[in-house]
């Protein structure tokens, strides 16, 4: 028995797939799906199908609909657990637990440079949805789970599609980038992506023409132009910018073997998608990263932000660093470093030299470069 959430709510059985008739079971068993092997209290069920409105008979009727779910689904699927009930489905039966460990197993092939299997694992989490998560549902506490599964569907699309961007696919992801800005205009991000697609493709007036398209349809429905990247990249699209054209080789899965080969690193995380405060630090920042006209410094600016824990050093940090990308088009790191960091100094070492497209088990025939790299591991660690 499988059960579906990424779209209407469905159970397979033996193969075949059927729907729930009834508004509340279906309100019930796509609760007890979303908190699977946990139990969910009677109050919450109760919450979930009626509101703040509940009626006298609430508890009763509840029992009433997980008695009928237990005869659908069979009596040791749904068990009574104090103060309420629990369904059994281990996560290989559930498609919203497989999408979560699929997304997770392709981020991590992200942080390892395995682009190829990233985007194995990125496509085959996309392509368990079948629309809408929980379409059709009406209840309130059910649709805040499906806004968030939505969010995060949207997320791993942009992901697979930067990725795909990397790879050089531009021109047979515009399709697919076309049909998701139709669906979701107002996402900068998305229409980005779009732009670039169509200008590495040769279709620059193309681009050009997403963005202003983009810009009408934010002035309309917010009152707003849009964010300072999408500008930022309209302005590297009518200059033929070379920050933006796709470099000779992007990533060791396009060169299999080849060490030295240039790879262009884009490890920042996400940026806050409403970053706000912090101006009058972000300014400094970019005016002490900021280097001569010609691109040419003698020194190596340094930027370090002290504060207490939990303060947004790290969001901060980030969201300069993504200010700031379009200056460093050779690529852009990012370690997490800190004293209670699991990983030791000379294993980040060797996560940057990966980064770089130096395969594992390589052996150094400069001994000068090797004895530099050895010696920056051991001050690293002492």
């Amino acid at each position: 028995m499988e059960f579906r959430l990424l779209g209407p709510l469905e159970i397979v059985v033996d193969g075949k797939p059927f729907f729930l008739a009834a508004s509340r079971q279906g309100i019930v068993l796509a609760l007890l799906l979303i908190e699977a092997n946990q139990v969910v209290s009677v109050n919450r069920m109760i919450d979930a199908v009626w509101g703040n409105e509940p009626p006298k008979t609430a508890k009763n009727q509840v029992q009433i609909t997980v008695s009928a779910l237990r005869r659908l689904l069979g009596t040791d699927v749904i068990v009574s657990r104090p103060p309420g009930y629990m369904i059994n489905a281990p996560p290989e039966t559930l498609d919203i637990a497989c999408f979560e460990n699929l997304t997770a197993s392709g981020n991590k092939a992200v942080s390892e440079q395995r682009t190829l299997d990233a985007l194995h694992d990125l496509r085959s989490a996309l392509a368990l949805w079948r629309g809408p998560a929980l379409d059709g549902i009406q209840s309130e506490i059910i649709r805040a789970t499906a806004t968030r599964l939505s969010e995060r569907r949207m997320s791993t699309y942009q992901d697979c599609l930067d990725l795909e961007l990397q790879l050089g696919r531009h021109s047979e992801i515009i399709g697919e980038l076309r049909e998701l800005v139709a669906e979701n205009p107002l996402n900068e991000f998305l229409r980005g992506q779009l732009m670039l697609a169509l200008y590495r493709a040769g279709r620059q007036a193309d681009a050009l023409d997403t963005f202003r398209a983009g810009r009408v349809i934010l002035q309309e429905e917010l009152g707003l132009d849009p964010g300072a990247e999408l500008c930022r990249l309209e302005q590297a699209i009518l200059t033929r910018s070379a920050k933006i054209d796709l470099p000779v080789f992007q990533h060791q899965a396009s060169v299999p073997g080849r060490v030295g080969a240039r790879l262009t690193p884009h490890q920042l995380p996400r940026t806050v998608a409403e970053f706000t405060g912090r101006a009058e630090i972000l300014a400094e920042i970019s005016e002490v990263m900021a280097r001569d006209a010609d691109g040419f410094s003698l020194t190596v600016p340094v930027v370090v932000l002290t504060g207490r824990r939990g303060m947004g050093k790290t969001a901060l940090a980030v969201r300069a660093a993504h200010l700031l990308s379009q200056d460093f088009p050779d690529g852009q790191f990012f370690l997490q470093l800190g004293v209670d960091m699991e990983h030791s100094t000379a294993s980040l070492l060797e996560q940057l030299l990966r980064s770089l497209g130096m395969p594992p088990g390589t052996t150094c025939t400069d001994e000068r470069r090797c004895t530099g790299a050895c010696s920056l591991g051991a001050a690293s660690s002492s």
